[in-house]
């Protein structure tokens, strides 16, 4: 998800509802994490 990284804005989206929508810097901030494929994963996990 190298694209990812490089977008204003990233969201993520499950069965229709918006699960996050921030920076890249600041998603990974909150998710305490390197990288949005981390994230993706902490997301999806909850």
């Amino acid at each position: 998800m190298d694209e990812a990284e490089r977008c204003d804005v990233v969201a993520f989206m499950f069965n229709g509802i918006l699960k996050e929508i921030d920076t890249p810097y600041n998603v990974k901030k909150k998710y305490m994490s390197d990288s949005i494929e981390d994230v993706f994963v902490k997301v999806f996990s909850e």
